[in-house]
């Protein structure tokens, strides 16, 4: 996986990329996900995380590399998850979402962002359609998040 970042990461057109991470939760507990790189152009044009409950991004004002969560109402841990991190010459990596989220948007659930092992008292809230451009402290430090 991690050479197909590097290659897609060295594209000829020099365009900048940013990593998409698609989890769609199951009923019965399974998830389903899709990866790929895209240039930001690509996320403006592309519907495939419009309407998730979820949306997570690793820059403030909903930019940068993007994990979303659709599906049933259900939690996962974010360390599952890794985006590509590309820098201007070509080189990638692999990095966790855990502790990396700085902006978010809902859709249709609300829920939760909170770091392992937490009490209420440590959790970043979100209500449906709620759109958040810099996530708070709680949120930033985040490995679970929580559908409802």
């Amino acid at each position: 996986m991690l050479t197909y970042a590097l290659s897609a990461c060295a594209a000829d057109d020099d365009e900048p990329r940013v990593s998409r991470t698609v989890v769609t939760l199951g009923a019965d507990g399974t998830s389903h996900v899709s990866e790929d790189l895209i240039t930001p152009a690509d996320v403006a044009l592309d519907p495939t995380c419009s309407g998730s409950s979820l949306v997570l991004y690793d820059r403030p004002n909903r930019t940068g590399n993007q994990l979303c969560f659709s599906g049933s109402a259900g939690g996962d841990l974010l360390g599952r998850y890794h985006r590509f991190v590309c820098t201007r010459t070509g080189v990638c990596y692999s990095l966790s979402w855990r502790g990396a989220v700085r902006s978010y948007a809902a859709g249709e659930r609300a829920g939760y962002l909170a770091p392992f092992l937490s009490n209420p008292q440590q959790m970043e809230h979100f209500a449906a359609h709620q759109q958040v451009d810099l996530a708070g402290p709680i949120a930033q430090n985040a490995d679970i998040v929580q559908l409802e």
